[in-house]
């Protein structure tokens, strides 16, 4: 993990959460049965460029069957940023395709442009900033429900978490065997454990739990 991230992708879009009944899949013309339907398309945003509007229905992303409003989410999540991939879109019942280029989801510009005020906090000795879960970015990276912790917002190149594997974007759930549920929690965790020794760290990272070792400086 070079960049000490993961990557991830955002449209600038916010979409229906609610499933289409079956009557209305029909009527509306969507052959999966479902979709997402657009609500709101931000100005300068990767679906402004492409042309999306409020009312679209995506009902194909990438070449894959969008179903629902969870399921784009979780693929535009995954898709690499800077790469063209076909949209396809009910608009007035009737279908067509977009190429849109997918934009990077930067954790630590949304929530800085969020609080200004607010510039993460250090969790010392393994070279990472870390954050509260806040309700906007569970749902950006499409996080479990009712997952606590601390949010990685940035790792900072050569030091202890990048070599350990720690990126961008991952949830601290736990630190040395203590489940850990705020950001004053893990920072508290972190500091008991001694210089020179190695940190356990337990994080939540695209629906599966890893456990890393982490030495602290």
């Amino acid at each position: 993990l070079r960049t000490g991230r993961i990557v991830r992708g955002q449209l600038g879009v916010s979409v229906l959460n609610a499933p289409f009944s079956a009557a209305e899949a029909r009527d509306l013309g969507l052959p999966n049965g479902g979709g997402a339907q657009i609500t709101i398309v931000n100005p300068g945003s990767a679906a402004d460029k492409a042309g999306m509007r409020p009312n679209d229905i995506v009902i194909e992303f990438n070449g894959q069957p969008v179903r629902s409003s969870d399921e784009l989410i979780a693929m535009v999540i995954a898709a690499k940023p800077g790469v063209a991939v076909p949209v396809k879109v009910v608009r007035n019942r009737q279908p067509q395709t977009l190429s849109v280029t997918v934009d990077e989801l930067d954790l630590l510009a949304q929530e800085e442009s969020a609080e200004p005020a607010s510039r993460g906090t250090d969790a010392g000795g393994i070279g990472i900033v870390i954050e509260p879960i806040t309700p906007r970015i569970a749902r950006q990276l499409d996080l479990p429900e009712g997952l606590t912790g601390a949010l990685v917002v940035e790792v900072t190149p050569g030091s202890e978490g990048e070599r350990a594997g720690l990126a961008q974007g991952d949830v601290i759930v736990e630190v040395s065997g203590r489940v850990v549920r705020s950001v004053d929690e893990v920072s508290r965790a972190i500091e008991a454990v001694p210089q020179g020794s190695v940190v356990l760290l337990k994080i939540s990272r695209e629906g599966r739990e890893i456990g890393l070792r982490v030495r602290k400086r």
